[in-house]
């Protein structure tokens, strides 16, 4: 379903939608946005408030030198790098891979993966870029480091 989702201002970064928005038929609620995100005092300062998108304009192609995305497990996938993305995701400095989409039903989302989490080891090793991340074999336990709302985690991945 696509449709004017009547934002109260995306101008200014106010993203709750107004009364009659299809949104709510969807069942959208309306949320605090300012109870989540960087709770660090340190990322905080860090924090720079972003630009906005302007509503009516696709998105910007990837500029030359910007990480390259991947595909794994279904999910897409991309080296951690730049200020805004290490602030995203709750991280000190750039180290790991970021999962950008965990598509419901993707192998990656079955096997634990949530959307912005960063892949810093699996099996031990360190992971850098999506070159890093290996590929399915049958059947084996492999641990996998995580950072997952500014917090290490550990998943179990069956490969």
């Amino acid at each position: 379903m696509t449709g004017d989702a009547m934002f109260i201002s995306a101008a200014t970064g106010d993203y709750r939608v107004r009364d009659g928005s299809p949104a709510l038929k969807l069942g959208f609620r309306n949320f605090p946005t300012d109870q989540f995100g960087v709770v660090s005092p340190a990322l905080k300062k860090l924090a720079r408030r972003p630009r906005l998108p302007k509503a009516d304009k696709a998105p910007a192609p990837r500029r030359a030198g910007a990480p390259p995305s991947g595909q794994w497990l279904g999910a897409t996938v991309q080296r951690l790098a730049g200020q805004e993305m290490i602030s995203a995701t709750g991280m000190s400095a750039a180290k790991g891979v970021v999962v950008l989409e965990t598509p419901k039903g993707s192998a990656a989302m079955k096997q634990g993966l949530r959307t912005m989490d960063v892949i810093l080891k699996i099996g031990g090793r360190t992971v850098t870029t999506p070159a890093d991340l290996p590929a399915p074999s049958a059947g084996r336990d492999i641990r996998v480091d995580i950072w997952r709302n500014q917090q290490p985690r550990t998943l179990v991945m069956t490969f």
